[in-house]
């Protein structure tokens, strides 16, 4: 794809980047990076699909199924996916505001299916030893 990438605001605390297509300037993808926040946001405009790769860790569960072995290839729809990895090492939830399917394995996570054009995905880190249920009361 011919995208582009740029810096469009910045303050002492945060920065707010976007990919671009190359020939239309239309934004792909805006997000805002802020220091301390124990989470990631980005808004997917054009009907993008993201994908996330897991370079030095695997996949070990999606959406609570982390049964310690090598997870089979799947697909998993809704609006909060808890994914897990390493075998528990590791846990991060991913909040999207609408329904999204995504088809998993142990290396990545591929949104498939968005009903609307635009959407926006927030991934969050959950502390170690901090259970899934506490963790989503803060966010």
């Amino acid at each position: 794809e011919k995208v582009d990438h740029e810096v469009t605001s910045y303050d002492a605390l945060s920065v707010t980047g976007q990919y671009l297509d190359r020939q239309t300037r239309a934004p792909l993808v805006t997000y805002p990076l802020v220091r301390g926040s124990p989470y990631l946001t980005a808004a997917f405009r054009g009907g993008v699909l993201p994908k996330l790769a897991f370079l030095h860790c695997q996949l070990t569960g999606v959406a609570g199924n982390a049964d310690g072995a090598r997870p089979a290839k799947g697909v998993v729809t809704g609006t909060r996916i808890v994914l897990t990895l390493n075998q528990t090492l590791q846990t991060w939830v991913l909040y999207a505001d609408q329904q999204v399917s995504f088809r998993w394995d142990a290396a990545s996570l591929s949104a498939v299916v968005a009903p609307k054009v635009d959407f926006t995905l927030r991934l969050a880190a959950i502390d170690f030893g901090t259970p899934t249920a506490a963790a989503t009361q803060v966010l």
